[in-house]
């Protein structure tokens, strides 16, 4: 069956800048490859297609580049369709090729010949190692779907894009910011320590200037809830990442800061809304770690 296409409609959270969540449909492929210009298979057997959609963006998906090709794309097929509105993609060595072009390509078969359409196109500038776009189209039964990187050094053997996260997604969209006091830049190191017998701490660093967003919503009372889409989102996040047992985006200003995205870890393992004031005052509150790396100098000056 053929993919299709119906506008987005943008509810009014989105057009007021307030956060929304991503959940990856990607990792419920059939069938992933990375392939050339010429149809090649071109998976590296180390770091294998499922590595860029298992919502880990530390671990990369890597293409075993043969050369002479004008593209490498790294592409999955599905038996049932998938519907999305958003695509993405983060931690990747794009920047590093001579005039890189990244491409998002969806199609209805294998070879994608038939139906052809680019969704997504970073030409001219690829500046950022985190990016996103949110469609003014939604893509509906979806089967095959691509990311395209075309660059003149590609004829070159051994010149392997790698790629640590590619996502499509749903918005799960939020109609207010977190209450306060609220910090969106909060930052945490994680390492181990040793204490010796000689009185030295040594520590070894897993990982610096990970984001933590510490956020509650107000959602309202009982009778009279401020948005009742917030609290179904809410609810549709919690089931698509399977109770919080998967990694998913957290993006505090889609309008405004778009590529200023995080991949996080809910890390209460709760599902909590309590109720207060004798069962009428609803709030929620979320623990959220983002995953590694953390492109620190990204959260400073994107671009």
């Amino acid at each position: 069956m053929a993919w299709s296409s119906a506008s987005v409609v943008v509810n009014s959270g989105f057009n007021n800048d307030k956060p929304l969540f991503l959940v990856n449909k990607l990792n419920k492929y059939t069938i992933g490859q990375w392939t050339d210009d010429a149809l090649n298979i071109i998976d590296n057997p180390f770091y294998s297609p499922n590595l860029a959609v298992n919502n880990y963006p530390a671990f990369v998906s890597k293409a075993e580049n043969l050369g002479f090709t004008a593209y490498v794309q790294l592409e999955y097929y599905f038996a049932t369709g998938i519907d999305f509105d958003v695509v993405g993609f983060l931690h990747h060595n794009f920047m590093t090729f001579s005039n890189p072009r990244v491409q998002i390509v969806i199609a209805d078969n294998a070879s994608f010949t038939s139906n052809l359409a680019i969704i997504f196109d970073s030409n001219p500038l690829l500046t950022s190692k985190r990016r996103i776009s949110f469609l003014s189209t939604r893509y509906i039964n979806v089967q095959y779907i691509a990311l395209r990187i075309t660059s003149t050094e590609l004829v070159t053997p051994g010149k392997n894009p790698f790629v640590g996260l590619f996502f499509v997604s749903d918005r799960f969209q939020m109609a207010m910011q977190p209450n306060e006091p609220y910090d969106p830049d909060k930052l945490i190191t994680q390492r181990q320590e040793y204490n010796s017998e000689s009185g030295t701490t040594f520590m070894y660093k897993n990982a610096t200037g990970l984001l933590q967003a510490e956020i509650e919503w107000y959602l309202g009372t009982d009778t009279n809830l401020v948005d009742v889409n917030q609290l179904i989102s809410l609810n549709n996040l919690y089931d698509a990442t399977d109770g919080f047992n998967q990694c998913f985006g957290w993006v505090p200003n889609p309008l405004s800061a778009p590529d200023r995205y995080f991949w996080v870890l809910e890390t209460t393992k709760e599902f909590h809304k309590p109720y207060a004031d004798g069962g009428i005052l609803i709030e929620y509150s979320m623990d959220l770690l983002e995953q590694a790396p953390s492109f620190r100098s990204d959260k400073i000056n994107l671009t």
